[in-house]
């Protein structure tokens, strides 16, 4: 009884201090994967977009940093492993001699080359996996991006069959990985009988006896042997993937620290006249170190103040490639490129940020209510402002698509003159919008009349109007910058408001009405910051999850559970039958002497290796892998036929989130836990009814634990489903984040608002952060309890 009694206090303290180094483990994770991520989302602020060696910073965030997080969770493996395994071998040698343990360590010495190579297929494999993810997110963050088009175009089923293939080249090498899984489950499920066959029958061979005294004992030493055994290639497994996870981030932000560049340099040259200059310069995208691709060559280029200089050229000629050398993004091959005073920078495709079109506009700066409107008259913004929902305050999703392609540049363009910035560089302002609005921008913004008339201009542009009031003409042809003559001055004319303009890009053109205050819904003394949306649903206000219903119609799925409930199944009762040998061969040594069911015993645990095997095939073959298809799928789908609505109030990071960390969490963690459910609930089952016949009485105390239980688990489900749901809710503003700095970084270094961006960052993920630590904290409470409770289902049995 005092053995009893001392063998549950122990397991009480050693539950207890487990539950608390988990906990304690996952708080590092959780700071060191917030850290990564934050390092990720700087990062994005100068990798060049061009870089193809460089992963993708979505899948780096959500993927790789996760898979960091669950290495540093099992980093006490490293220490514990070899420990276990000394004690268990000491305890054997005393128990059956060192002969005996001699000769049944020659199976690991055979089985860990296998499990090593085995691991290392794995690794090569996942390492292939990840590429495929990363081709897969990209290609989804386009169709995303360009959803619009997509729609407008009734392209949604050509792109779904692109994404589909794509998803279906990840699957492929997701059954090489899931082979090589089930090679390591036969071989780490062998290793434990090989072991006590060879050590058992070695000490039979020098004439030991094996009584049940020294059987059972040197079984539970046998298997603290193999189980740390077989912990080491999932240890292995962790390491290498976290390794490999590590690697690919340290790429990236040493690609980062690389191509980092200071947009803003000649910010606080003030003093100085503002100039810009570009003398012999060869510019171009680095194909490699030794021989860089040249776009254009021999580049000069001079202007002042004051001054319009229009850069003109065939399509895909060189022009955006010229800007944004002049901006500093790409740095000459050759030559050299000045620009004295602060630069303001609209590109070709608009960057928009998820905010309000003000916060568009201001872009960090304060508001200015007279200027403001100034601006808006002269862009041509102020009539479709007013037919928008909320004016100025309506909100921009991540894909912008609440505004036209010309109301998205004019807004970009805006942004640029409100900065009121000495230098002002567009790209093809004049590409997006109609022949009238285009007349209204030339004479209200870039020409010697227009609001920038005191600024130097740098525009690219293929309108004849606009050449006609440059003060130098640049033209690119066929790979070489040459100044041109401007042409004849054509007569802009302007739409009076009595004409009745119907277009819906062009009534904005009229007259200007008298300037505004107030305008939009947002106070002229507020606050104005480069904002990062809130998540859909304040995270504090969140509404409860209902319970889950089961509404939606059944699916035929055929006989696939049964199949892997059978191979489990059989597992499991060659498991029970292989110890039920071991227990007669112990009877039969003790009143006979002698014994041939050890051999019954190793048959029967061979048999079991295969079929977990199989079991391990046919769950990955025709369970995981096609759900994990078909939800992706199904996900694809929705997000292909939603309605345009449904872009303006959900951002991009919301939607980057499903199909990154939630699709990897269904490839790894669900379909990880379905085949642990799936072996734990025969495990479980076989054991409590190997309990009960054998003694029936049990049976009344294991319906008040198993009810007990199913509480315990009943609440800890309802607190993780809300947990995960604001974890979600969290994590979407991180991805968003991320997204834009990538996108924009040009922009936001242009603008000066580096340090803005990298605050919003870090303060998206210390949000993350107070609803993921509570949410990884929750294992740590249920398996305390857990375990108390089979502390109290052994401790009867024993007694």
């Amino acid at each position: 009884m005092a053995s009893v009694c001392g063998l549950f206090s122990a397991s009480i303290v050693a539950g207890a201090t487990d539950a608390h180094m988990r906990l304690l483990l996952r708080k590092i994770g959780v700071q060191i994967r917030s850290a990564l991520t934050a390092l990720l989302c700087d990062g994005c602020m100068s990798t060049p977009k061009s870089e193809e060696s460089t992963s993708d910073p979505t899948v780096l965030i959500e993927v790789d940093s996760a898979k960091i997080f669950e290495l540093v969770e099992q980093y006490h493996l490293l220490w514990v492993v070899p420990l276990q395994a000394t004690i268990s071998i000491a305890a054997l040698i005393l128990l059956l001699g060192w002969q005996s343990v001699l000769a049944g360590f020659l199976s690991p010495l055979v089985a860990l080359p296998l499990i090593a190579h085995t691991t290392n297929g794995i690794s090569r494999q996942m390492g292939l996996v990840m590429q495929a993810k990363d081709s897969r997110i990209a290609l989804v963050t386009q169709v995303i991006k360009q959803v619009k088009q997509i729609k407008l175009g009734a392209l949604q089923n050509l792109f779904r069959r692109k994404v589909d293939e794509q998803r279906c080249q990840e699957l492929e090498r997701y059954k090489a990985v899931a082979f090589l899984n089930a090679c390591m489950v036969f071989l780490v499920y062998v290793m434990p009988p090989t072991l006590i066959s060879m050590t058992f029958g070695t000490a039979i061979f020098l004439g030991r006896g094996l009584p049940s005294n020294v059987v059972f004992p040197a079984l539970a030493f046998c298997f603290n042997i193999t189980r740390a055994a077989s912990l080491l290639p999932r240890l292995v497994m962790l390491y290498q993937g976290g390794q490999i996870s590590f690697s690919r981030i340290r790429d990236f932000l040493l690609a980062s620290l690389d191509e980092e560049v200071d947009l803003s340099k000649d910010a606080t040259m003030d003093e100085r006249p503002v100039e810009f200059g570009m003398r012999g310069c060869d510019i171009g995208f680095p194909a490699s170190q030794d021989s860089p691709k040249v776009i254009l060559q021999n580049c000069t280029m001079q202007a002042t103040s004051n001054s319009l200089v229009v850069i003109s050229g065939p399509v895909g000629c060189g022009k955006t490639t010229l800007i944004r050398s002049i901006i500093g993004e790409i740095k000459p091959h050759i030559g050299h490129v000045w620009v004295h005073g602060k630069i303001a920078y609209a590109p070709q495709v608009p960057f928009l940020i998820c905010g309000t079109v003000r916060e568009n506009i201001l872009f960090g700066l304060p508001f200015d209510p007279g200027f403001y409107n100034q601006v808006l008259d002269a862009v041509s913004l102020r009539l479709d402002l007013a037919r928008l929902p909320e004016g100025d305050a309506t909100m921009l999703g991540g894909t912008g698509v609440a505004l036209s392609g010309g109301q998205k540049s004019r807004v970009a363009l805006a942004r640029a003159v409100y900065a009121r910035r000495e230098v002002v560089v567009l790209d093809d302002p004049l590409a997006a919008v109609d022949a009238k609005v285009r007349s209204h921008l030339i004479s209200h913004v870039l020409g010697p009349k227009g609001i920038l008339k005191d600024s130097l201009r740098i525009v690219t542009t293929s309108s004849q109007a606009l050449m006609s009031y440059s003060d130098a003409l640049y033209v690119i042809k066929n790979g070489s910058l040459s100044l041109a003559e401007r042409p004849p001055r054509v007569h802009q004319h302007v739409t009076k408001p009595d004409q009745g303009n119907t277009s819906d890009e062009v009534e904005s053109i009229n007259n200007p009405s008298k300037p505004v205050i107030n305008y939009g819904s947002i106070k002229p003394n507020a606050p104005i910051s480069a904002t990062i949306p809130e998540p859909d649903i304040d995270l504090e206000s969140a509404p409860l999850l209902p319970p889950p219903t089961k509404t939606s119609p059944s699916t035929d799925i055929g006989d696939t559970p049964i199949i892997v409930l059978i191979t489990a199944g059989a597992s499991k009762l060659l498991d029970i039958l292989a110890v039920f040998f071991l227990k007669l061969s112990s009877d039969e040594f003790e009143h006979q002497g002698h014994s041939f069911k050890l051999a019954y015993y190793s048959a029967c645990a061979l048999l079991g290796g295969v079929l977990s095997a199989i079991f391990v095939l046919v769950a990955y073959y025709i369970c995981v892998i096609p759900a994990s298809r078909s939800i992706h799928a199904e996900l694809t789908q929705g997000i292909l036929e939603a309605k345009f609505s449904f872009f303006d109030t959900v951002n991009l990071g919301q939607i980057l989130n499903r199909f990154t960390n939630d699709i990897n969490k269904v490839d790894s963690s669900v379909s990880a836990g379905f085949i642990s459910l799936v072996a734990l609930c025969v495990t479980a089952s076989a054991s409590i009814l190997v309990i009960v016949a054998a003694t029936p009485l049990s049976i009344l105390y294991l319906v008040p634990i198993g009810g007990v239980y199913f509480a315990i688990q009943s609440y800890y489900l309802h607190a993780c489903r809300q947990l995960r749901r604001l974890e979600t809710l969290a994590r979407g503003p991180i991805l968003n984040i991320a997204n834009e700095i990538r996108v924009g970084a040009s922009v936001i270094m242009t603008f000066d608002q580096t340090a803005s961006f990298k605050e919003q960052a870090r303060d998206v993920i210390d949000d993350h952060i107070r609803v993921w630590a509570p949410f990884v904290s929750l294992d740590s409470w249920l398996i305390l309890r857990l375990q108390l409770l089979s502390r109290y289902v052994k401790n009867p049995v024993l007694g």
